[in-house]
């Protein structure tokens, strides 16, 4: 008897294994080679996020596709994750940690597995808190950073450059920072044809940061109307 138990239950754990080698194998290698590496949290359940966009990212709305881009820029992680797998993260991370929580509460005491739906609910909107946390973080980054790069602009433009002349100085002197990605995104959209001022409301869009949005207008107004850009920015400077 014992021994027809074990047969079955090698088996039945053959045949889940078998389902979903098929399961995954069916998924198709992602080209991440113009994409930035997935932080850790997500490496780890990695193989189940591309499985689960590939059988159900279809269902993804585009209402929640635009406003998660928008977040994920924001975030400064667009090149990380796209909208559909960072869907599949809460929801791969909510039904994993209801398994496990399920498996432990019964182990444990049955009583209390009720505590696995709340765990999992809590699983599912953690990666929300996550982003946030990281745009706020980031946010921060940009604002403490973009003095240093307002003295190099003003002293660029008071030598005689344009403003874009004196972004391109300030990229280059100053190290490797959020504003710095964010600046070199600027110049190369002004090199693939779009106006400085288009380019820098894209900024403002990818940022979210109240206080650069207040400089980066102030820009493109003293722009558009012909005056010095030079004393506003350094009012803007003075008041970072």
């Amino acid at each position: 008897m014992l021994f027809f138990v074990t047969v079955c239950i090698g088996v039945l754990i053959a045949g889940i294994s078998w389902n979903a080698y098929q399961v995954f194998s069916a998924v198709p290698e992602e080209d991440r080679s113009l994409l930035d590496r997935p932080v850790a949290g997500f490496r780890l359940i990695w193989p189940l996020v591309k499985a689960f966009c590939h059988y159900f990212g279809g269902y993804v709305t585009d209402n929640y596709r635009v406003l998660t881009d928008s977040k994920l820029k924001k975030a400064g992680i667009q090149y990380t994750l796209s909208a559909e797998q960072f869907f599949a993260a809460k929801v791969v991370a909510s039904i994993v940690t209801l398994s496990v929580m399920v498996f432990f509460f019964f182990l444990i005491d049955p009583r209390f597995v009720y505590f696995s739906i709340f765990l999992s609910f809590a699983a599912f909107n953690y990666p929300d808190l996550w982003l946030r946390s990281v745009t706020k973080i980031r946010q921060k980054d940009l604002v403490r950073s973009m003095p240093f790069y307002l003295d190099v602009i003003i002293l660029s433009i008071e030598a005689g450059t344009n403003l874009t002349g004196g972004i391109t100085q300030a990229v280059q002197k100053s190290s490797e920072s959020p504003l710095k990605t964010e600046f070199n995104r600027v110049l190369r959209d002004i090199r693939s044809g779009k106006t400085r001022a288009d380019a820098l409301r894209a900024m403002i869009e990818r940022t979210g940061a109240q206080s650069l949005s207040s400089i980066i207008n102030g820009m493109i107004q003293a722009e558009r109307s012909g005056s010095s850009l030079a004393p506003l920015l350094r009012v803007q400077a003075d008041q970072l």
